[in-house]
């Protein structure tokens, strides 16, 4: 098990891609932090990764509050008296209200960037106090290809993504001398429950994008992280990684 007893918060990690990447963390060996919105589901996913004879805990967080975040970690030092690992998944693009830029709201621009920016940003000061005393620590940040190309009816989210993706950039600059790694993976669309709401001729377009004619799984992005917070990545630093089809 190559991350053996290393305790990993993971956000957003009550479904879909933060299921498949705590689930994935536990079977190598990690004890993990179930941190979602969504306290019932996950505890669910706690009970998931106890069948694997793994410690875990859920905790109840929103990621755009700052003092929340903080009771998160203090949670975690005080049940597992460290942290090795933090994945930023919790994020969303607010497809629900997705439209073009001109005709946006500012309520939609505060939701967007507040969840999948500032939500990353406050995790990530909240733990690096802890991995800066300990001289050691991965975090790797989930971003979106929509962070590199841009994704049309959804500007916010773009500027959001993209803004992890320098953010991420310039972090493991920062932290390179306590031996702390920062990366971050841009994916492509995944079968999430968030694919599952679109309509067929949406989920066609998204399919031909990839090149191969079907979508990622979340289980997909989880084989990226648990390579990026083991010690075969420890010269691997400041660097996002597109984990896609091969066309944009």
């Amino acid at each position: 098990m190559k991350l053996r007893d290393r305790v990993c918060i993971v956000t957003g990690a009550a479904m879909g891609i933060g299921r498949a990447i705590a689930l994935r963390l536990a079977r190598e060996g990690a004890n993990v932090v179930v941190a979602d919105i969504d306290f019932e589901q996950a505890n669910n996913v706690v009970d998931e990764i106890r069948a694997l004879k793994r410690k875990a805990i859920a905790v109840k967080v929103d990621v755009t509050d700052s003092g929340a975040v903080k009771v998160m970690v203090k949670s975690t030092l005080g049940e597992f008296g460290k942290i090795d690992i933090l994945v930023n998944n919790a994020g969303q693009s607010a497809r629900e209200m997705r439209t073009s830029f001109c005709e946006s709201t500012e309520e939609v621009w505060d939701f967007t960037i507040n969840v999948n920016l500032k939500g990353t940003l406050h995790c990530c000061r909240a733990v690096i106090p802890d991995m800066m005393q300990k001289q050691t620590g991965k975090i790797v940040n989930i971003a979106s290809r929509c962070g590199v190309f841009g994704c049309v009816g959804q500007a916010d989210y773009s500027a959001a993504k993209a803004g992890v993706i320098r953010f991420s950039d310039v972090l493991a600059k920062e932290v390179a001398s306590y031996g702390i790694n920062v990366n971050c993976i841009c994916s492509a669309p995944i079968e999430t429950r968030d694919t599952a709401s679109f309509s067929e001729e949406e989920i066609g377009i998204l399919k031909n994008r990839t090149g191969w004619g079907w979508l990622g799984k979340p289980e997909d992005i989880a084989h990226m992280v648990a390579f990026l917070v083991s010690d075969e990545a420890k010269f691997i630093s400041g660097q996002s990684f597109m984990v896609s089809g091969p066309f944009p």
